[in-house]
């Protein structure tokens, strides 16, 4: 990769993380309030309260938000942990709508109707609208939704220009024989632990290893360790947020560490049971999105009818240290 493509590749990174920061940030404005207010309302339907984790994170795009809401709730005994857990699982799939957004990408560009989604199209689009509303309107909820529309926008075009600075990869010597000769599962999936805990963000993290995908070098093998990592990596700093908080916080993160580290497993033993030739294949960003999502949902239901007992393994794990 020559300096200019370096230099690009930051910038459009660059682009990226303020794009994502500013929808996170305006969505945020517009529903947390509301959002927050539902969480309080939890029942102790746990489907109910997977459905709602799952549609504020959606809606605010940030699965750290809604934990540390979900978080304080439990903090001030305003809801309990057998309501807590499922709103973190939903979380845990509500994140997942960045990598979906992102995909579009690959949508081909033969199809005129769809081609319309693809994030060069909208980028332009929606900066316009965002910068015609920025400039002309004088109201509160026209300046947060032109600060959403601008988000977006710019969010789209870091993810064109990543892509387009990320091309030069795919002849290169050096990083295809990095890509080549690691393979070791375990440190790719510590890689991934440790970036997202570093980004402080799943969504990040992921969006990133799909653009990195889009360069055709990275094949499942390689991907999905890390991707199981970034579902790990993401419980670190909420875990470390709770080292202050009372016993009832810290179960709460302990039990959705253990649900993504028990995922993790299952799904890494799974997956490696797959022919060679299978694990071998490119990985796109399209079937990294769906990964994600397939891992959370997945997760969720086979792990949602035994979060009570989760709670209790978490209780034990901490009992030694008398929290």
């Amino acid at each position: 990769m020559s300096l200019s493509s370096f230099l690009s590749f930051l910038s459009s990174l660059g682009f990226f993380l303020f794009g994502m920061n500013l929808l996170s940030d305006s969505l945020g404005q517009l529903a947390q309030t509301k959002a927050n207010t539902l969480l309080r309302k939890t029942t102790d339907k746990p489907l109910k309260s997977v459905f709602l984790g799952a549609g504020v994170t959606g809606i605010i795009q940030s699965s750290t938000a809604t934990t540390l809401m979900a978080m304080s709730l439990v903090e001030s005994g305003i809801m309990g942990l057998s309501e807590a857990v499922p709103v973190i699982m939903g979380a845990n799939i509500g994140t997942t709508v960045t990598a979906q957004i992102i995909r579009l990408a690959d949508i081909d560009a033969s199809s005129p109707f769809l081609s319309v989604l693809k994030p060069s199209y909208l980028a332009p689009f929606f900066i316009l609208i965002g910068a015609v509303q920025k400039m002309f309107s004088k109201k509160r909820e026209a300046l947060q939704s032109a600060s959403l529309f601008l988000g977006a926008g710019i969010l789209f075009y870091g993810i064109e220009q990543m892509e387009i600075s990320l091309r030069p990869l795919a002849d290169s010597p050096f990083f295809s024989g990095i890509i080549l000769n690691f393979r070791n599962p375990f440190l790719l999936f510590l890689c991934g632990i440790a970036f997202t805990a570093v980004l402080q963000s799943s969504s990040v993290s992921v969006g990133i290893l799909q653009n990195v995908c889009a360069t055709g070098l990275i094949s499942f093998s390689v991907a999905i360790p890390v991707l199981l990592g970034m579902n790990v990596g993401k419980c670190l700093p909420e875990c470390f947020a709770s080292l202050s908080m009372g016993k009832n916080v810290k179960t709460l993160m302990m039990t959705n560490l253990i649900i993504n580290l028990f995922g993790c497993i299952v799904f890494g033993i799974i997956f490696f049971l797959f022919p060679e030739s299978k694990i071998q294949l490119p990985a796109t960003r399209t079937l990294i999105a769906n990964f994600h999502t397939f891992f959370n949902i997945s997760s969720t239901l086979v792990l949602l009818p035994l979060h009570r007992y989760i709670i209790s393994l978490s209780e034990r794990v901490l009992k030694p240290s008398d929290f």
